[in-house]
């Protein structure tokens, strides 16, 4: 089981770099708008969380 939670930590984290860098890329290929907008104000948030939720899943009961 512990193997599990750990591959999911592994994935959370990737998840939470790849999003902000996705993000990133978009914004600076003049992605605007008000998507854009929204997804940039939320970024950090989402980011945040989910490796909040890797550094949890991670970590022995």
């Amino acid at each position: 089981a512990a193997a599990s939670w750990d591959a999911l930590a592994a994935e959370l984290a990737s998840a939470a770099e790849n999003y902000g860098s996705v993000i990133a890329r978009l914004t600076g290929m003049h992605w605007w708008g008000p998507a854009s907008t929204s997804m940039l104000a939320i970024r950090g948030a989402i980011v945040v969380e989910t490796a909040s939720a890797s550094n949890t899943a991670g970590t022995p009961p």
